[in-house]
């Protein structure tokens, strides 16, 4: 099985960007503290006006448990309620691969839902990694 993130060139494969377009790696890093037991609705994450994003994997860090859920670049959610970090690796070495790939426009935002499950105040910091992609 290949790596979902890894560079195709490190992979022995062909470039799989679509036609006159190039993907190159990139990671957008969200931080927030939570209150405990706080619920944040509608938070953001712009994206650069230069290329679109591909999403790719998922990475965090926290000190507590919490529930996450986010929209694509349409604005239709990917998950039908907030799923718990407990069922995504925190791990930097193992992200959790979302396939298929989530396309962000340039100029987009990922919207985010994130709720502090673990009582007590929650350091969370989560890298959506993947490649921005643009017309060559």
């Amino acid at each position: 099985m290949l790596n979902a993130i890894a560079p195709v060139g490190v992979q022995g494969v062909n470039d799989a960007s679509p036609d006159r377009y190039l993907d190159w790696g990139f990671a957008y890093p969200y931080n927030k503290v939570l209150t405990a037991n706080q619920v944040v609705i509608g938070d953001t994450v712009a994206i650069f006006s230069e290329a679109d994003f591909c999403l790719r994997a998922l990475v965090f860090q926290s000190t507590g448990l919490f529930g996450l859920r986010f929209q694509d670049g349409q604005g239709y959610y990917l998950q039908s309620g907030f799923v718990y970090s407990t069922n995504y690796p925190n791990n930097p070495g193992d992200p959790f691969p979302w396939l298929p790939q989530v396309i962000y426009p340039a100029s987009g935002r990922i919207w985010i839902d994130i709720q502090d499950l673990s009582g007590n105040p929650n350091t969370i910091q989560i890298l959506f990694v993947g490649a921005n992609r643009s017309k060559v």
